[in-house]
């Protein structure tokens, strides 16, 4: 007796690529300014060791994550002089505790300021693309 084949399951490489965040497509190519000017003052503050972080993340790795862009293209864009190589976040507490409220906030408006700025030029770059 033949019987119906089972109803399809889908398979374990169908189930977790369909889990993964479907986010904008990874940025390669051109450093815009704006983009240049957010991962310098990013690479600032990592290296004077103000940022919420967590001891041990790589500059590498930070920047990748928040400028959208495989690790491989922040290490193509930081070579020589200014190699970012293996640095690695170290919160620098004391630091940190000499800050003024007043301080913080002007740092922290001055970062969402760069941060805006390139994820506006982003949105213009993807629509003149579509």
């Amino acid at each position: 007796v033949s019987r119906p084949p089972p109803p399809s399951q889908p398979t374990a490489t169908s189930t977790s690529a369909s889990n993964k965040k479907k986010g904008p497509p990874l940025r390669r190519g051109k450093w815009t300014p704006e983009e240049e000017a957010y991962a310098n003052r990013l690479i600032q503050e990592f290296k004077a060791g103000l940022l919420p972080l967590t001891d041990g993340t790589t500059l590498r790795t930070f920047l990748s994550k928040l400028l959208n862009c495989d690790p491989m293209r922040i290490s193509k864009k930081f070579v020589g002089n200014n190699c970012i190589g293996k640095q690695v976040f170290r919160r620098r507490t004391a630091d940190i505790n000499r800050l003024t409220s007043d301080q913080i906030q002007q740092s922290r408006a001055e970062l969402s300021e760069l941060e805006r700025r390139f994820l506006e030029r982003v949105a213009q770059t993807n629509r003149v693309k579509s």
